[in-house]
This record gives structure tokens, sequence and C-alpha cells, in this order.
């Protein structure tokens, strides 16, 4: 015959404590890298980046550039465009 001893006490399901602790943690480690502010690298920008600059604020005006005599003397050596036969007539004919 067996007998069985029972311990007085609180048993704790150690994997569950594990589990919400790790899941509490990641929640966490997400939540912070989103919500902090990130450092700002103070970056010296070049020359060149500057001039681009520049010439993106320039206005141009495409009815004084067509009007000019130099843009009149350009010529198109691309003829006009035709849309082609595409596909079949009837999709469901045997080849």
């Amino acid at each position: 015959m067996a007998i069985l001893l029972e311990e007085k006490g609180i048993k704790f399901n150690w994997q569950a404590i594990i589990v919400i602790v790790l899941t509490l943690g990641f929640v966490g480690g997400i939540t912070y890298i989103l919500l902090s502010s990130p450092e700002i690298v103070q970056i010296v920008a070049p020359i060149e980046v500057k001039q681009t600059q520049e010439l993106s604020r320039i206005k141009l005006d495409t009815a004084t550039i067509k009007a000019k005599a130099d843009s009149m003397q350009l010529r198109s050596y691309i003829g006009p465009q035709t849309t082609g036969k595409l596909g079949r007539t009837n999709p469901f004919l045997k080849f």
C-alpha cells in the first residue's frame, strides 16, 4: 500500500509566470523602440546636394522655351505612335 503525502503550501505554475514575464518584456521592448525619439545625426551636406537643391527651386516656363528660335529648329525623329493588333480576335479558338 502506498502512502501519498501532499505538501501543504502554495503551488506555482512557473511556466505561466515565465511566459507572462517574457511577454511583458517583449511588449515593453517594442514599445520602447517605437516610442523613443531617435538621436538626430548631424550630417553636413556635400556641395553637390546644395547645388541640386538650388536647381530644384528653378521655375521653368515651357511656353517661353518652346517659343524660342532654337527650340523651333528641333525635329522629331520618331514617328507617331500607333497601337498594333493586340491579342487574338477570338481567344477561345485553338491554335
